[in-house]
């Protein structure tokens, strides 16, 4: 994938979600806290409470047209290994269409899906841009908190 359409994809994402997130959902995201190995702090989880929120999974669903599928067992793309990197050395682990692979719905809890977990191994083009080298956080805060009204993912 070219990184214009990746970055097409992040702004759909955050497009999306300013128009879909409540103000509330919005007010809790706070992109410094960012981590995706932990449910309560990855982007959806920190608008919802918990990625594996059928409110997650809404947001997710609409908003997230590609995913990162990031095997933490490799030794070049792990999550940890995710941060400061070059678009190009991510580009590999770009898996296509989101089509509910990070989802598993075992269960009947009306909040959380009861034994679900949201596969972490993927990401929101949103979560992957995050970690990138020259990510423009600020301005992503900024704009889906209606400080900002443009939407700037690189440099000019």
């Amino acid at each position: 994938m070219k990184k214009e359409d990746f970055l097409k994809a992040v702004e759909h994402e955050v497009k999306t979600l300013k128009k879909l997130a409540t103000k509330e959902e919005l007010k809790n995201l706070n992109l410094g806290n960012f981590n995706p190995q932990i449910p309560e702090k990855c982007i959806y989880g920190q608008m919802t409470g918990h990625c594996a929120s059928k409110r997650a999974k809404v947001l997710m669903d609409n908003a997230c047209i590609i995913v990162t599928n990031i095997n933490e067992d490799e030794d070049d793309g792990g999550t940890d290994k995710l941060e400061d990197k070059s678009y190009s050395s991510i580009k590999k682990f770009i898996n296509g269409k989101n089509t509910g692979q990070g989802w598993k719905d075992k269960g009947g809890n009306t909040d959380i899906f009861s034994g679900t977990s949201r596969n972490y191994r993927h990401l929101s083009a949103l979560e992957a841009y995050i970690c990138l080298k020259g990510a423009k956080i600020k301005n992503i805060v900024s704009f889906l908190k209606g400080e900002s009204e443009t939407l700037a993912l690189q440099e000019s």
